[in-house]
């Protein structure tokens, strides 16, 4: 009963009606469900534990980071009404008001993308508006190496203890949580052949046992 939920005028509960049996006209004749009406700011209480779920907790905090400065343009937009003019408009904002650089913005986009997509999951949105050419070219960057006779010095200078963990991530690759979460039936000396499939990970202020960052870790 309309009147319950809006009032006692007959005309606004009669438009009520009519709105929504229009809607259910639109929804049957398209045959796509029209989202409700989230807007980008409410969102994010929903967004946040689905990053929580897998991410680290740095990773969720630079993203929710970009999330709150992106509300400050899209924040009462719902997110069905998002579209690519809004994200170019987010854009020229970040770049010009906020004097973000390319790759930075590029960190925007993937944020907003992700999101867009979680809306779209829920039925909140009809589509992903960070289309493909938004993102910005990125300076490439030498990539900063070290000499083997840097590299001499630098193992010299390593307390004995701690040597042999600093020259086994040098050499291989291995990422800190890996060389952390290392245990020993995972080493084989007389191969020479290290195992990677566990990793230490902080979350919050504890410390857990989780797989490799990336399959290519195995």
């Amino acid at each position: 009963d309309f009147r319950k939920h809006i009032g006692p005028h007959r005309e606004e509960a009669e438009l009520a009606l009519a709105t929504a049996r229009l809607k259910l006209a639109k929804e049957e004749a398209l045959g796509v469900k029209i989202p409700d009406r989230v807007t980008f700011k409410d969102f994010r209480s929903t967004y946040k534990p689905i990053l929580e779920t897998h991410r680290s907790p740095a990773w969720v905090a630079t993203s929710l980071g970009h999330y709150d400065i992106m509300a400050e343009r899209l924040g009462n937009k719902a997110l069905r009404d998002i579209r690519e003019k809004d994200v170019e408009d987010l854009v020229t904002w970040l770049v010009k008001e906020r004097t973000v650089k390319p790759s930075t913005t590029n960190r925007y986009l993937s944020t907003l993308s992700s999101v867009m997509r979680a809306a779209m999951k829920r039925n909140l949105a009809l589509s992903n508006p960070v289309v493909k050419g938004m993102r910005g070219k990125e300076e490439a960057k030498a990539v900063p190496w070290i000499s083997a006779e840097d590299l001499a010095r630098l193992y010299a200078a390593i307390p004995e203890d701690y040597r042999p963990v600093c020259v086994l991530g040098s050499e291989t690759g291995m990422r800190r949580g890996e060389l952390c979460g290392l245990p020993w039936t995972n080493v084989d000396l007389d191969e020479g052949i290290v195992y990677v499939t566990t990793a230490t990970v902080q979350a919050g202020w504890k410390m857990e046992q989780g797989g490799p960052k990336s399959e290519a870790g195995h």
